[in-house]
């Protein structure tokens, strides 16, 4: 069973030129999986819990250094070397640690962008395309599921 055995996040600027964070998760086995959350991902700040710089100097406020301070520093240390046989640990983990019905503590665009780094650090350790480790976690047939075509970005 892989261990995490470390975490390394850091803000980026989306398609549009917005801050967002993308974080790199690696396992023991070597492989790894990244997870970059969308900015604009959660309308309303405040009911969801996302974590901003507020520093109007940077991206009118909406840098996420804060949050990705979080991710290297309190997330990390809580889940390194858990197992990642489970997703679920992993995220209830960060919930537990974040200890808010919002999760307004550690953001929930840092405990998304982890999770998301270690369901593609699993299904990387499993040689499966994402889509088809998340049909199996969700009990799905996988014979019949085919990746979507992001047709409406390309058009867009």
């Amino acid at each position: 069973m892989p261990f995490i055995k470390d975490i390394i996040a850091r803000e980026i600027l989306d398609s549009r030129g917005n801050p967002t964070i993308i974080t790199k998760l690696y396992l023991d086995n070597g492989f790894f999986g990244t997870g970059q959350v969308p900015s604009g991902l959660f309308p309303n700040k405040n009911e969801f819990g996302e974590i901003r710089d507020n520093d109007s100097s940077r991206y009118n406020g909406n840098g996420v250094k804060k949050a990705v301070e979080i991710i290297n520093n309190k997330i990390k240390k809580a889940l390194i070397g858990i197992s990642v046989n489970e997703l679920t640990d992993i995220d209830y983990t960060m919930i537990e640690l974040d200890g808010t019905e919002n999760m307004s503590n550690l953001g929930r665009n840092s405990i998304f962008s982890v999770s998301l780094a270690a369901t593609r650090a699993i299904a990387e350790s499993q040689n499966l395309p994402l889509y088809k480790y998340l049909a199996q976690t969700m009990k799905l047939p996988t014979n019949t599921i085919t990746m979507p075509i992001p047709l409406i970005n390309m058009i867009n």
